[in-house]
């Protein structure tokens, strides 16, 4: 759905006291880099700038006061006098007029306290509502987006729902592989990709994202895998990497199918209304690597497990334990050349099963990779 908002938005002709330059100059960007045409974009057009030891910082998390700087600029960066409207903010900071300008414009409001927070990292809901508010003023024309699409669009600040919704359907946030990752901090390389599509209508495509298919990639969430082949793969714990595995689902049970299992041992809970078990067997066989890891960390069930669509992740009710020989998952340790057959039982809401899971199988320079797969037969 496409709404337009007051006035024709009108993008600034950039005039202001920021030297535009090039990427070029930059001695941590590099041609080939995923963010370069990014940052040669908003660096051309006065909108961020570098250090002055000659550094972009692309890695480097973007605060509050730079990115309200940001958005002051694409205004024309007019003048403004600072008048100590935020107690944390001097005169002499060198976004206080940027602050001053975003709060009486409704653009970036200012904590509960009545702090701006101007040194604090900026988050993507925060990115996304600053933009939303920016078109609402400007009157740029914003396409609303579905943020339940998403595995974690629940996750989703309330204050933030909508204008991460604007920024999803109209293309200034991607995604993170697979995920909105609303609270996740903003480096300087991300916050330039942000504002280059924000700025020109979402018209660049990011090179390191190829053109979607007719078919999606095999293996991502709109195209799992089937768990029950082997998977040879590197696996990755929160960006740590943990070895080589191979990894199979030996069964998959939900329902009453699953109680039968974990009724065996009757210390385990009986599942209440609108709630069953799911029940999981693997075998894990660790191919290389150096360290002893945990089996809950090659197949992190805690946070791994979607319902059927891969929309959004399983709530873990409770769990079951001691219910047949097979060893608990949470309870086995894998080393370098060994192999593990363990199982698992969890207590979720009804209405999710099959399920999808995610193994984390990369790392790229910002943001963790994912595999998906599924349980369907």
């Amino acid at each position: 759905m496409k709404r337009k908002i007051g006035l024709l938005f009108v993008i600034m002709a950039w005039s202001f006291s920021v030297i535009a330059v090039s990427a070029a100059s930059y001695a941590d960007v590099n041609e080939g880099d995923w963010y370069e045409p990014y940052v040669q974009d908003v660096s051309e057009k006065g909108l961020m700038t570098g250090y002055e030891n000659g550094y972009f910082g692309p890695a480097d998390e973007l605060t509050r006061g730079q990115f309200a700087t940001i958005i002051w600029r694409m205004e024309g960066a007019q003048a403004v006098v600072y008048d100590g409207k935020y107690p944390d903010v001097s005169a002499g900071d060198f976004y206080a007029q940027a602050a001053k300008w975003a709060g009486d414009n409704g653009i970036i409001t200012g904590y509960d306290s009545g702090y701006f927070g101007g040194n604090d990292s900026i988050t993507r809901e925060q990115v996304a509502t600053i933009l939303s508010r920016y078109a609402n003023k400007t009157g740029k024309e914003v396409t609303k987006g579905n943020i339940y699409e998403f595995p974690d669009g629940n996750s989703v600040s309330a204050f933030a729902k909508d204008g991460v919704a604007d920024a999803i359907g109209s293309g200034w946030i991607m995604g993170d592989n697979g995920l909105i990752n609303p609270q996740g901090k903003v480096n300087r390389a991300v916050a330039a990709t942000m504002i280059s599509r924000y700025a020109a209508g979402s018209e660049m495509s990011n090179p390191s994202e190829p053109e979607t298919p007719s078919e999606p990639e095999a293996g991502s969430r709109l195209n799992p895998l089937s768990a029950y082949d082997a998977y040879t793969t590197d696996i990755y714990s929160y960006g740590v990497y943990l070895g080589k595995f191979e990894i199979q689902l030996l069964d998959y049970k939900d329902g009453q199918e699953a109680w039968e299992y974990v009724s065996q041992n009757e210390y385990n809970s009986v599942p209440g209304e609108s709630q069953e078990y799911i029940y999981v067997k693997y075998k894990i066989t660790y191919l290389s690597g150096r360290d002893e890891v945990e089996a809950t960390d090659v197949i992190n069930y805690y946070s791994g497990f979607f319902n059927s669509e891969a929309n959004y992740q399983l709530d873990n009710i409770d769990w079951a334990y001691d219910f047949e020989d097979v060893d608990g998952m949470v309870n086995v340790s894998l080393y370098p050349g060994g192999s593990a057959t363990c199982s698992a039982a969890i207590l979720v809401k009804t209405g999710n099963t099959p399920i999808t899971y995610r193994l984390e199988t990369g790392k790229s320079d910002f943001n963790r990779t994912f595999t998906w797969f599924t349980t369907k037969k």
